[in-house]
């Protein structure tokens, strides 16, 4: 992965890791520390 690629990741996920820790937590059974690991 380059510098442009894991910056652009980066990005990503500080942008939408509210969504994304709620999706963790829905596909972990509603368990909020399984989907925090």
């Amino acid at each position: 992965m380059d510098a442009q690629a894991q910056e652009s990741f980066r990005e990503f996920v500080a942008n939408r890791s509210s969504a994304l820790l709620k999706t963790a937590v829905l596909l972990s059974g509603g368990d909020r520390h399984a989907g925090e690991d």
